[in-house]
């Protein structure tokens, strides 16, 4: 009798909890693992990778061109690509020294 009577205390209390926890209003938001307030942090952009971007463009380009009739002629691309590389290579440099300042 004494075990059920601690049993039944302790099942009260934790309902009790319960409703008392249920009289604040509820963040909708929150899982069971996070409080319900968090500090704010504030948000952080990434900065452009110039150098990944420019590359990526060119790398579209070309595969548009080889995609299109007629083909391009290797021996007109390949100058076009080293420039275009070398170009993206200078901008990537400017951009970190402009960001560093």
């Amino acid at each position: 009798m004494r075990r059920e009577e601690r049993l039944r205390a302790r099942a009260e209390a934790r309902a009790q909890a319960w409703t008392e926890h249920m009289d604040e209003e509820p963040n909708v938001w929150a899982t069971p693992m996070e409080p319900a307030e968090r500090p704010k942090k504030p948000r952080q952009g990434h900065r452009t990778d110039w150098l990944a971007l420019l590359c990526g463009l060119l790398f579209i380009g070309f595969g548009i061109r080889y995609l299109t009739p007629p083909l391009p002629d290797p021996v007109i691309m390949v100058p076009i690509l080293l420039i275009g590389l070398g170009f993206a290579g200078f901008i990537g440099i400017l951009s970190k020294a402009f960001r560093k300042r």
